[in-house]
């Protein structure tokens, strides 16, 4: 189901989703399997094909809360992560570097933080 949804109603399901990831067994693998990391990595996809300025602007602003949200359920699920699976995750978090919102970079700095601390 979260493939389909768009807007406003994606953001609403990964925010259920977050609420109960660590009641959630095999959390990763379902992740994985719904296209997890495409949401996350959606509005560097929609930049990276720039044609019309407008619309990519209203494209990368549209799922700010949708990237944060994905963000906040990586973090949340930190505990149930081992290193390959954490490993999975990294490069579409560093994405986020360049992101226009301080709420995804303030999560993704968060993400390292721990990545870093846990695995060094």
């Amino acid at each position: 189901m979260l493939p389909t949804l768009y807007g406003i109603f994606r953001t609403y399901a990964l925010e259920i989703i977050n609420s109960a990831i660590n009641d959630v067994e095999g959390a990763f693998v379902e992740l994985k399997t719904k296209n997890f990391i495409g949401i996350l990595r959606e509005r560097f996809r929609v930049i990276q094909g720039i044609k019309f300025a407008l619309a990519n602007h209203y494209s990368a602003c549209r799922d700010e809360s949708a990237q944060a949200s994905c963000l906040h359920i990586v973090y949340n699920l930190r505990s149930k992560l081992d290193a390959a699976q954490v490993l999975f995750f990294i490069p579409s978090v560093c994405d986020i570097i360049n992101h226009s919102s301080p709420i995804c970079r303030r999560e993704m700095y968060k993400i390292m933080m721990w990545a870093y601390d846990t695995y060094r």
